[in-house]
């Protein structure tokens, strides 16, 4: 009588299910470690979705996270005199306290629009 094991073929079938199964967890797992890096001048391209009041507003951005954005006293607003609403795509300069939950704008530029003011007047944001 012999001590060794046999063991049966396993299907190439059963092999490249289990590896496309491991390959779809580590997958998951990198998404949800990822933590955007915001620094202070960087642009981030989004689209305006909610106006919450005169200061904050939650914007998609291009990778498709909906991200909350602070305005400020100062925040510059271009075209000057620019009223923001949703639907807008713009273009935001974040500030110094810029962080994954909530980036602070430094700027906001909305591309498709046009100069409405001259440069020398305000006010410097508008948000109805």
């Amino acid at each position: 009588m012999s001590d060794t094991v046999q063991f049966k073929p396993i299907s190439a079938l059963v092999v490249s299910a289990l590896l496309g199964f491991a390959t779809m967890q580590i997958a998951r797992a990198d998404e949800q470690s990822f933590v955007p890096q915001f620094s202070e001048g960087s642009a981030v391209h989004a689209s305006i979705v909610t106006l919450k009041d005169k200061y904050t507003m939650d914007v998609r951005e291009d990778d498709g996270y909906v991200t909350t954005v602070q305005l400020h006293r100062g925040t510059l607003i271009k075209p000057l005199g620019q009223t923001l609403s949703p639907g807008m795509d713009v273009v935001i300069t974040l500030g110094s306290n810029s962080n994954a939950e909530e980036l602070s704008a430094a700027e906001i530029d909305v591309p498709d629009a046009t100069e409405r003011l001259p440069l020398d007047t305000g006010p410097f944001f508008t948000i109805e």
